[in-house]
């Protein structure tokens, strides 16, 4: 398994954990949805599930209960990890 193989299945994981797509990882801009557990989550994820963070480079993809959505929105909002990364170059992910 390549790593790229290996970074798709984390972000398929990923996205059935927060009720999100897979495209919303790879976006050029943060991403905040409702919290909404997959058919095929973590089995040992129990909800209520306040907030749920996660970046794998390009972006933060957060998903969050209704009460905290605008807080969780502000938050990473203070955050562009695009414009971060830029500023240190990393290796490419074959």
């Amino acid at each position: 398994m390549t790593n790229r193989e290996m970074m798709e299945l984390a972000m398929r994981q990923s996205a059935e954990d927060m009720g999100c797509r897979v495209e919303d990882f790879k976006a050029d801009k943060n991403v905040v949805v409702p919290i909404k557990l997959g058919k095929k989550a973590r089995k040992y994820l129990k909800e209520p599930i306040t907030c749920n963070l996660v970046s794998y480079g390009n972006n933060i993809m957060a998903a969050s209960i209704p009460e905290t959505m605008d807080l969780v929105s502000a938050y990473v909002d203070k955050f562009e990890l695009n414009k971060i990364a830029a500023r240190w170059p990393a290796k490419a992910v074959a």
